[in-house]
Parts: structure tokens; C-alpha cells; sequence
């Protein structure tokens, strides 16, 4: 987990373009006096009115953006599903429309073809939609949900099983092999919710009709190196219940001999170019030959209890059944407003650590959850989800005041 911040106003809404005279001709965007040419010829002409964007675009009806700029925010998915909302904004330099995506700001510049562009300012590492090309879309459908719709237990058909705390942003996953536990995030940048697993994100990627999710690391395909997390993810494990798998198939798409799809006969997921297609109809990743789950209903479903205790699928309790409300706030090293060092923390345990540099933005350090000490009333201890084994000891003082590890005291200021 990088944040806390989760979006609660995913409403469930079926967001639909509306047909308006003006929507597909470049008059509708207002464009700067300077105007460049591509190679193909078509001009292209910088975006300075954000109501002009608003309305669906996509890219030949699968990746898609929505924009609302009344509302102050945009709806991303791509065509193998990750995606969420994120915040639009207006240049302080120009008022040019601008939106915030995976950590990078984005203007526009429209095409004389009426193809949109998003034109990422700066360079990094990550999933970017830099010059995308879409297109209005008037037919286009995106549906989202309020974060809870993805709390309880899922599970795919090898048994792995994830369990889903939205109120408190933690997980717990097990299956026959491992038991684990984490944090969720969701940055309000237009990727979505995320399970934060050790240092990597895993984005959930949803079904059409909101009862089912893949996972992906940003980008298509496998999400792990071993496996963990691939395939689809049920409400419930009811394989039965949300597919139809008497019209179920794989299949190579999109004009490609190599790209995998899965339909399982209500919902549709993008697996990548690195699966195969065995004799017997499943898909195989290449690399392993490990079948990917999906495409069968498992004859028992598998049971975490028996390999992991009675309270396997409800360990993302653990912290709601602790008060962690009077840490919620911002504490300062040494009560000192401007010192290097200071702790975030959240009325359900989250925290994060943060250090800052002369003249830099604060960098998060470290983030985890609180569990406090069985026996002192006044131990806790900080589990990292950043780092695997490291742990603070937390000693909770008289009045607004801790003891962190050994490190010095941190005081409430906000």
C-alpha cells in the first residue's frame, strides 16, 4: 500500500456518452494558435476548453475514457480491464484541461482526424497512456462500482481465495500452498484499486457485470512470476452462479494468432500473448505449462479452514476488532512541524512513514497496519507491508505521544 485514500463515490452507474450535434467535430474543441502537423498530415490542435472533452472516447470500443469536467473527474478502463477514476484540473499557467494518470500529468491535443491525444508531461516508468488515439464513442458502456462491492470472499478454480475488507483497505489470500495478508490502495489516479502483495501492486481487473475480477500488474498478462493470483476470481466461489460455461471458450482475438481471450460465457478477459491453448481446450502459460484457472467448476470448492484454521476467510477483521482511533492523525518527530521524519495514520491502524529533504516533496518510507501487544495495553506494533519481516514497536505515552521503536518520540500536531 502507497495511500489510504480510496475512492468512495463509486457508484454503480452504466456511463453512456450521450449524442450531442457538436460532440464529433473538431469546432467543439477550443484549440491554442499554435498548431502543429504529423507525419500523416492531420494537424493537431491543443485542448483549452475541458467541457469539450466530456462524454465517452475510446479506442475501436476497448480501452475507453469518459470525462466530466462539471465533476471534476475522469473514468479510465482499458481493454483488459484495470483502470478507475481520476481527477481532472485546469493549468494554473493556461486553464488548459488537464488530468492526473499513474502519477503523471496529461493535456490534450485533438487531431484534425478527431482522434484525442493525451500528452503525458515528463518521463517515467509505469503503465501511461501517452498519445493514445481515441476516438468518440457514442455506443461505448463503462460500468463502476462503489468500493464495496468487492468486499467478502472470491475465489478462482484452483481455490485461491481472496477475502476483501474495503472499510478497513486490508486482504487476506490464501490456497493449499500459502497463507498471506495486506493492504488496498487506490490513488485516485485513474488505475484503480489495487491489493498491495509485498513491494508490487496487483490491480483488480473487473467483469462487465461487477462479480468477478482478474488481476494484472498494470500491464496484460500473467500477473506473478509463480502464478499466484492468475485466472479469474468469483463472488463467493460460485463459478456456477456468474458464468455459463457450456458457451464457454478460449480463443485468439483481435485479428491476432497469439493474443488469448477467455469467455466464460457471460464475461470476457484479456489473458496476454504468453498462454496457449491445450488439447484439452484450457489456456497454459508457456513458461510453465501451469493451467490458468479458469474454464472449470472445481468438483469441492477448496476450504482455507482446513489448511489454515477456522478464521481463515476472516482475518481482515483482525484490526476492526481494535480501537485505533486515538492515532488517527499526523504525528511529528519531536513535536516539531517541520522535522524530517512523520507519521500518517488512519482510525483503523494504517499508517505510513514519511521523510522528507530541503527543497523535496516528502517521500514515503514505509507503510503498514497496527496490532496491538496481547499483554501491554500500551505496546503496539507497526507490521510493515512495504518491506517482508520488518516490524516497529510502538509505545503509546501519556497524552498525545509515542515512542517509535527506538528511534525518539512523535507527537500529535494535525
Amino acid at each position: 500500500m502507497k495511500k489510504w485514500k480510496k475512492y468512495g463515490a463509486f457508484m454503480f452507474a452504466m456511463v453512456m456518452c450521450l449524442s450531442l450535434a457538436a460532440c464529433g467535430s473538431s469546432d467543439s474543441i477550443a484549440a491554442s494558435s499554435e498548431e502543429t502537423e504529423n507525419a500523416e498530415g492531420d494537424s493537431e490542435e491543443l485542448v483549452t476548453d475541458a467541457a469539450s472533452l466530456d462524454g465517452m472516447w475510446s479506442i475501436n470500443g476497448g480501452t475507453k475514457l469518459y470525462f466530466d469536467s462539471g465533476g471534476g473527474h475522469y473514468i479510465y478502463r482499458s481493454y483488459y480491464g484495470v483502470g478507475g477514476r481520476g481527477e481532472m484540473s485546469e493549468s494554473p499557467e493556461d486553464g488548459k484541461p488537464m488530468m492526473t494518470f499513474n502519477g503523471f500529468m496529461y493535456d490534450f491535443v485533438l487531431r484534425s482526424d478527431g482522434v484525442l491525444m493525451p500528452n503525458q508531461n515528463g518521463d517515467g516508468d509505469g503503465l501511461n497512456i501517452h498519445r493514445n488515439t481515441f476516438k468518440r464513442d457514442d455506443t461505448a458502456k463503462l460500468a463502476e462500482w462503489e468500493a464495496n462491492n468487492w468486499d467478502g470472499m472470491w475465489q478462482n478454480a484452483v481455490g485461491e481465495t481472496i477475502v476483501i475488507d474495503t472499510a478497513n483497505m486490508i486482504y487476506t489470500a490464501s490456497s493449499p500452498d500459502y497463507s498471506m495478508d495486506g493492504t488496498l490502495g487506490d490513488e485516485g489516479e485513474g488505475m484503480g484499486l489495487y491489493l498491495y502483495d509485498n513491494e508490487d501492486r496487483a490491480y483488480l481487473c473487473a467483469s462487465e457485470d461487477g462479480n468477478s475480477f482478474t488481476l494484472s500488474s498494470q500491464y496484460p498478462g500473467r500477473y506473478s512470476d509463480d502464478g499466484h493470483f492468475d485466472g479469474v476470481f468469483y463472488r463467493n466461489g460460485d463459478i456456477a452462479a456468474y458464468t455459463d460455461l457450456e458457451k464457454a471458450k478460449f480463443y485468439y482475438g483481435n485479428g491476432s494468432d497469439t493474443w488469448l481471450w477467455y469467455n466464460d460465457g457471460v464475461n470476457e478477459y484479456f489473458l496476454g500473448d504468453e498462454y496457449k491453448i491445450g488439447d484439452d481446450g484450457l489456456a497454459y502459460y508457456e513458461a510453465d505449462n501451469k493451467v490458468y484457472p479458469g474454464g472449470w467448476i472445481p468438483d469441492e470448492p477448496y476450504d482455507p479452514s482446513v489448511d489454515w484454521g477456522e478464521n481463515a476467510q476472516e482475518e481482515t477483521s483482525i484490526n476492526s476488532e481494535n480501537d485505533f482511533s486515538h492515532f488517527e492523525g499526523i504525528w511529528y518527530y519531536d513535536g516539531d512541524l517541520s522535522a524530517e521524519t512523520y507519521i500518517v495514520m488512519d482510525a483503523s491502524g494504517n499508517w505510513s512513514y514519511y521523510q522528507r529533504a530541503p527543497g523535496a516533496e516528502p517521500a514515503e518510507m514505509d507503510c503498514g497496519t497496527l496490532t496491538q501487544d496481547a499483554d501491554a495495553a500500551n505496546i503496539y506494533y507497526a507490521e510493515s507491508t512495504m518491506y517482508d519481516g520488518v516490524s516497529h514497536q510502538v509505545f503509546a505515552g501519556d497524552g498525545d505521544v509515542f515512542l517509535w521503536d527506538e528511534e525518539g518520540n512523535y507527537y500529535l500536531m494535525e
